[in-house]
């Protein structure tokens, strides 16, 4: 069984206008990356990523997947959700009023803006090389495909050791609030 999180298309509206309030107007490659690298961070430190969007390895580097279904306009709720507060040129993403941030934890602030400092002011293309060479990326990729890249394989990659044993990842109390479950919470199993 893979790690499933809860994909939050309001939170990730939050996320992309976080973004965009400190890099500004951005091309959707470089958006997706940022995004990304913050949804990545974030689960190695914490267990969980920021958006809780499933990661694939497409050609131009990992991308979480729903997020760019949502920008290209193919999500669900997209229209009421993001569209007020994100405009789409094509591949320029850019502002338009702020959602605010109350869903986003003081944690998730602290990865997104160390995304930012790290990576924000970096052109998409060298954006595109840096994730090419990620172990995850790397492993899992497949010329001419899109392909999930389970967290699992971030876990047994990139993260603290202890939280990847016995071949399986570590789930915190607070991390397992954020996986997609079919159980409802305190459910006896």
């Amino acid at each position: 069984m893979q790690l499933r999180f809860r994909f939050n298309l309001e939170k990730t509206v939050q996320t992309i206008a976080y973004i965009l309030e400190r890099v500004g107007t951005t091309d959707k490659v470089k958006l997706t990356k940022l995004l990304y690298l913050a949804d990545r961070s974030h689960f190695i430190s914490n267990g969980y990523p920021i958006t809780g969007d499933d990661q694939y390895a497409m050609k131009k580097g990992p991308v979480p997947s729903l997020t760019l279904d949502a920008l290209d306009g193919d999500y669900a709720g997209a229209a009421e959700q993001l569209f007020p507060f994100i405009h789409v040129d094509d591949f320029r993403i850019s502002l338009k009023k702020s959602p605010g941030i109350s869903l986003l934890s003081a944690t998730e602030r602290q990865t997104l803006d160390a995304t930012i400092q790290s990576h924000g002011h970096k052109d998409k293309w060298k954006l595109v090389n840096e994730t090419h060479l990620l172990p995850e990326y790397v492993q899992t990729y497949i010329e001419g495909t899109s392909t999930r890249i389970p967290y699992e394989r971030i876990a047994s990659l990139c993260g603290d050791p202890s939280r990847f044993r016995n071949n399986r990842t570590v789930i915190s109390v607070e991390a397992a609030a954020h996986l997609d479950c079919p159980y409802p919470s305190g459910a006896e199993l």
